[in-house]
C-alpha cells in the first residue's frame, strides 16, 4: 500500500517521467526509486548552484566597477579619481534595460524591486543584485552584451570581451590561452537549463540518446564537473566551500550504479521504513536557561544567568504565565533568552518560570 499511496499523491503523470527503459523494468516501484534518487541528486545540486550563483552574480558586479574605476585612473589626475569614481553608475545592471531594448530583463528588475519594497528593505545595489535571478546573470553574457561592429545593432550594454579576463580570469584552455565569450556563455545557459530542469522537480539525466544506465550517470557526473569548472574559472578558492561540506564526494557516492541499484530497491521496503512521528521533539535544542532574580521594580527585573554569568532583562509584557510576575530578588527562574529589544542594552529573558 505505500507504494500505491505515495503514488496517488505524487500523480501517475509526474511518476512517468521515470519510466525510462534504459534506466529500469518501468515497474511504478522501481520508477519511485528513480524518483528518489533524482530527488537525492538535485538535493546534491543545490549548495554547487548556489556557490555558482553567488559568485557569478558578484564577479560581474565587481569587474563592471572596477574596469571603470581602472578607467578613471588612466585618464584623470588623481585629485580628481575620487570625484570621478563617485559617479560610476552603481546600479548599471538595472539602468541599462528599458522595456524596449529588453522586456524579460527590465520585467525581472521591476519584480525584484517590488519584492524589496514588499520585505521592508531598501533598494541598494547589492539587495537587488541578490534578489535578480541567476538567469538574469547568465543572460548578461549573451550576444546583446558584446561589442558589435554593427551600428544598426550595438550591444545594450557592452560587457564582453572587455570584462572577460576580470570575471573569468581563469578560464583558459589547455595552452593558456584565454577562453572566448561564447564558449563560457554556453557552458552558463547549459547549467540554467539544469537548474530550471531541477527547480521543476524533472529528471536531470533527462535527454533523448542515452543507451543505457551508465550514460545517465555520466550525464549527471558532466553536469556537475560543468558547475566545478565554471566556478572555477571566477575563483577556484570557491570550490573550498563545497569541499568543507564532502559534496563531492557525496555527489560521487551518488553518481554509481549500486546507489542507483539501491534507490530502485527503495520501493520494496518501504513497508517497513517507520513512519516520520515527533521529528522536532527529538531534535530541537533546549534553550532555556537557568538564572537567578538579583534586581526588581515596579516595571521591570534583572536576571542573572547562572551558566554565563550574563545580564538578561525582563517584563510582565514577556511573560506567557500570569504566574510569572511578580518576581522576587533572589529566587531561581528559567527562562528563553532573546536579542535585547528598545528597552534596554541587555538581551531579554522572556517566559519566565519560577
Amino acid at each position: 500500500m505505500p507504494v500505491k499511496s505515495i503514488i496517488k499523491t505524487l500523480s501517475n503523470s509526474r511518476l512517468s517521467t521515470y519510466k525510462q527503459p534504459h534506466l529500469c523494468d518501468v515497474s511504478d516501484e522501481q520508477s519511485l526509486g528513480l524518483y528518489v534518487w533524482n530527488k537525492q541528486l538535485s538535493g546534491l545540486f543545490y549548495p554547487v548552484l548556489q556557490v555558482l550563483e553567488v559568485s557569478l552574480r558578484n564577479a560581474i558586479n565587481n569587474a563592471y566597477i572596477e574596469y571603470h574605476e581602472q578607467l578613471v585612473e588612466a585618464n584623470y589626475q588623481p585629485q580628481d579619481w575620487a570625484k570621478e569614481k563617485a559617479k560610476i553608475d552603481q546600479f548599471w545592471f538595472s539602468n541599462s534595460y528599458t522595456n524596449q531594448n529588453n522586456s524579460k530583463g527590465f520585467q525581472q528588475i521591476v519584480k525584484a524591486k517590488k519584492d524589496l519594497v514588499r520585505e521592508g528593505k531598501a533598494i541598494t545595489p547589492d539587495n537587488l543584485i541578490a534578489k535578480l535571478t541567476f538567469g538574469f546573470w547568465v543572460h548578461l553574457t549573451d550576444k546583446n552584451h558584446r561589442s558589435s561592429q554593427s551600428l544598426a545593432n550595438p550591444p545594450i550594454i557592452e560587457l564582453w570581451p572587455k570584462l572577460n579576463n576580470f570575471v573569468f580570469p581563469y578560464a583558459k584552455d589547455l595552452n593558456g590561452t584565454s577562453l572566448s565569450i561564447n564558449h563560457i556563455s554556453s557552458n552558463l545557459f547549459e547549467i540554467n537549463r539544469l537548474r530550471n530542469r531541477i527547480a521543476h522537480h524533472e529528471p536531470i539525466w533527462k535527454a533523448t540518446d542515452l543507451f543505457d544506465s551508465d550514460d545517465s550517470i555520466n550525464m549527471v557526473i558532466s553536469h556537475y564537473e560543468r558547475c566545478l569548472k565554471v566556478i572555477h574559472w571566477i575563483n577556484p578558492n570557491n570550490l573550498k566551500l563545497l569541499s568543507v561540506i564532502d559534496n563531492d564526494k557525496l555527489m560521487g557516492i551518488a553518481c554509481t550504479q549500486h546507489t542507483l541499484w539501491r534507490s530502485k530497491m527503495l520501493a520494496s521496503g518501504l513497508y517497513s521504513v517507520p513512519d516520520i512521528i515527533k521529528w522536532k521533539e527529538r531534535h530541537e535544542i533546549n534553550t532555556r536557561r537557568k538564572g537567578e532574580v538579583v534586581s526588581v521594580t515596579a516595571n521591570y527585573a534583572i536576571i542573572r544567568c547562572k551558566k554565563s554569568h550574563q545580564i538578561f532583562y525582563t517584563n510582565q509584557s514577556m511573560q506567557k504565565r500570569r504566574k510569572a510576575w511578580p518576581l522576587t530578588v533572589g529566587i531561581d527562574v528559567t527562562f528563553i533568552p532573546k536579542p535585547a529589544s528598545a528597552q534596554g542594552n541587555h538581551p531579554n529573558a522572556t517566559q519566565v518560570k519560577q
